[in-house]
């Protein structure tokens, strides 16, 4: 099944994401990670918008609340070959597509396994579980019954989705 998504946006939905970090201060374990996160275009060519990160050291989510829920939330887990993080390109459309149809709509930017992080290539697992955690405990808190939370992965972002199941 194909999704289809608007490639004209309107106004609000062109904002920058904003992104909130997931783990109270810095992610477990990263006594040895040196390297300083960067975003970086894709494309020299290609839209504004289609980045990727590298050497994530801040895991996020971003999150479009639906105008009108229905019971249902979504995490978005993109690829990059866990070499980077590929948000861009579609990130915002793709949440706003499910935030349009209900949902409420995360997106998760993950600690890559090429670090020297403690957890090793399990790094964007913890964050993938730390995300589910956030979403269902954020969900509670609101007085929503977020249920069932799908999760999405493109890429490697969904061999991160299988080892989460």
């Amino acid at each position: 099944m194909a999704l289809a998504v608007a490639t004209a946006l309107p106004a609000f939905a062109q904002a920058p994401l904003a992104y909130r970090p997931i783990w109270p201060g810095a992610a477990p374990g990263g006594e040895k990670v040196t390297e300083a996160e960067q975003e970086i275009p894709r494309s020299p060519t290609g839209p504004k918008d289609d980045t990727a990160f590298l050497h994530v050291r801040a895991p996020t989510l971003a999150h479009i609340a639906p105008a009108k829920p229905n019971g249902a939330a979504i995490l978005l887990i993109p690829g990059g070959g866990y070499l980077r993080v590929a948000i861009g390109n579609g990130g915002r459309a793709l949440l706003q597509f499910f935030a349009d149809r209900g949902y409420h709509a995360y997106l998760l930017k993950y600690r890559l396994p090429g670090d020297p992080w403690a957890a090793g290539p399990d790094a964007p697992l913890q964050d993938a579980q730390r995300a589910l955690r956030l979403i269902k405990a954020e969900a509670k808190g609101n007085g929503d019954a977020l249920d069932p939370i799908g999760v999405m992965g493109f890429t490697e972002g969904a061999l991160l989705v299988a080892m989460l199941a």
